[in-house]
């Protein structure tokens, strides 16, 4: 495997590892410790390619849920809607989540499933940052996921419980893991790196509640970056305090290790994927379509290359056919003036047959007059015609009468309208071909055909 970069964001400072993680063992290059304001500096000078990104979330929703068993194409949609009902507030998000107990569809009972969830608005912010330096970012990790799989390669980790301690100037967090899984992830206000007796009941506190909860009883606290000796601190915790030992896969020097044991772990992690990474899903589409683009664009450029080297090669054929194609328009000249006065002509006469077909039909049509004369019935009592429109369909006269009847009630305005239709049904050659009242407000519409 070539050299890969982690970029782990700490507080107020940003530590860069460059490595080489290999199949046995991870030879550390070198590690950079940048102020915030020197990361953009620091983006632009270095030739980045897909860097692994962790953070500290100082905001995250995480906790253990239980679903039914069901096939893996569902479970992702459950989980997102488990989130939303435990925590109501919550908008877009990203989230990871890991089945602690797979089931299933014939198993009985639920299933346990583990969550961390943050909002999208954070990790766009990351991403934005890198954007800017044209440097895709596809991996972003929450610290506790890259330390949980490193606790898990040490020999820290040679029980099947442990609470895990990891302190930064401003926070303390906590992580439970049972047989090699998240359980529980707890972040505490921090006054320094030093241990004092409030991180002491912090840490009994993690310990009882993990018990009463999940009933999971850890045996011992792995110090992953904690004061170097332990004998030194004011330790009373419930537990047994471990110093944390880093993996032999990991060659560097001591001290490094413990000064970017974050970055690291996030190079070290062999269990972490693409999918563990906490991306918003619109940019997670994102770059599913760009993989998959990619190759066809490539495809495109080198078929119009080629189109390119064909057209130099035969550039002489190409001149010696347009000389040709010239001299062939040109002896068409005179066919296409003769074409194009044969159109107009043909234009003009068709204008002419159309109207002398519409004035065959209107005169071929009902008489307008002799049929507006049979309407003498009108007016009605109670019955006002609002309009009255005529055309020629066909050698048809159609006609369509509209008005209202101002009836007293609904009976009364259904009696005037079939009077109205058996009235215009008397008059010769006459057909309703259309009827239509409205009750409620009076409204009729009569259509009449008239031969």
């Amino acid at each position: 495997m070539g050299r890969k970069i982690a970029i782990s964001f700490e507080d107020d400072i940003v530590k860069v590892v460059y490595a080489f993680p290999r199949k046995e063992r991870v030879d550390v290059e070198k590690t950079f410790l940048l102020k915030e304001d020197q990361l953009d500096a620091f983006l632009d000078k270095e030739n980045i390619k897909d860097p692994v990104i962790v953070c500290h979330f100082k905001n995250f929703y995480s906790d253990i849920i239980s679903v039914p068993p069901v096939k893996k194409s569902y479970l992702k949609t459950i989980v997102e809607t488990e989130i939303r009902k435990r925590f109501p507030e919550v908008g877009d998000i990203a989230y990871y989540y890991n089945v602690l107990e797979k089931k299933t569809l014939e198993d009985r009972g639920s299933q346990d499933i583990f969550f961390f969830a943050v909002n999208n608005s954070d990790l766009e912010a990351i991403i934005r940052r890198f954007s800017k330096h044209k440097i895709t970012v596809k991996y972003i990790f929450p610290d506790f996921l890259t330390l949980a799989n490193l606790v898990q390669a040490s020999s820290a980790a040679s029980t099947s419980t442990s609470l895990s301690l990891y302190i930064s100037e401003s926070d303390k967090s906590l992580f439970l893991m049972k047989g090699g899984q998240l359980r529980f992830v707890r972040s505490t206000p921090s006054f320094g790196r030093e241990i004092n007796t409030v991180d002491v009941d912090n840490i009994n506190m993690t310990v009882n509640y993990s018990r009463q909860t999940f009933k999971v009883s850890p045996d011992q606290l792995v110090l992953i970056n904690a004061v170097p000796k332990v004998d030194e601190a004011p330790w009373d915790t419930i537990i047994p305090p471990v110093a944390f030992t880093p993996p032999a896969i990991i060659l560097a020097d001591p001290g490094v290790i413990r000064d970017f044991i974050v970055p690291i772990s996030a190079l070290a992690s062999r269990d972490l994927s693409e999918r563990d990474s906490l991306m918003p899903q619109r940019y997670r589409d994102y770059l599913n379509h760009k993989r998959v683009f990619a190759p066809v664009t490539a495809l495109f450029v080198i078929i119009g290359l080629l189109g390119i080297s064909w057209l130099t090669i035969n550039t002489a054929e190409i001149l010696s056919l347009k000389v040709k194609i010239g001299q062939a328009k040109q002896g068409l000249a005179d066919a296409d003036r003769i074409i194009a006065s044969y159109d107009k002509s043909a234009a003009e006469l068709q204008q002419m047959a159309n109207t002398v077909s519409t004035i065959n039909e209107i005169n071929s049509a009902t008489d307008v007059q002799k049929f507006l004369a049979s309407l003498r019935f009108f007016p009605m009592k109670n019955v006002v015609v609002q309009d009255i429109k005529f055309n020629v369909q066909s050698g048809i006269g159609q006609f369509q009468i509209a008005g209202n009847i101002t009836g007293n009630n609904f009976t009364e305005r259904l009696k005037i309208f079939q009077n109205i239709r058996d009235r215009i049904l008397q008059i010769p050659g006459t057909s309703i071909n259309n009827q239509n009242i409205d009750l409620k407000s009076g409204g009729f519409l009569i259509g009449v055909q008239s031969k």
